[in-house]
């Protein structure tokens, strides 16, 4: 089971603005995260558990929302029987990680003098 069930995308979110140079944004975008998933839970939650009933309750009553547990940690088993489908379904996600990774790329040193050593190939 999952550890924390909405602390990580509102934590990616937050990093991504860190990452962009816009710092401040992050408390704002934190308090988005938070009000937004907040109401998409209680929805989901509440459908999921008519879908599933006992099950769906001892997993709500197991596992935080927000924050994990740090009492009786488990082994944590990186990898099961769902995680090929939850790759795919958060394979958009790498999105994120390649615009911020290009970004990086370019505004390094070493990015800003392939880039230019490349143009002057090109275009000379």
């Amino acid at each position: 089971m999952n550890p924390m069930r909405g602390s990580g995308f509102a934590a990616v979110c937050a990093s991504a603005t860190f990452f962009a140079r816009l710092p401040w944004l992050a408390p704002f975008i934190l308090l988005w995260c938070f009000a937004v998933y907040s109401a998409v839970v209680r929805y989901e939650e509440g459908w999921l558990l008519e879908l599933y009933g006992g099950p769906y309750e001892r997993y709500l009553r197991e596992v935080p929302r927000w924050f994990p547990h740090f009492d009786g940690l488990r082994r944590i088993a990186l990898w099961n029987e769902f995680s090929p489908k939850a790759i795919r379904a958060e394979l958009h996600c790498l999105l994120i990680a390649l615009i911020f990774g290009l970004k990086g790329l370019v505004d390094s040193p070493a990015g800003h003098l392939a880039w230019t050593g490349l143009r002057s190939r090109l275009f000379s």
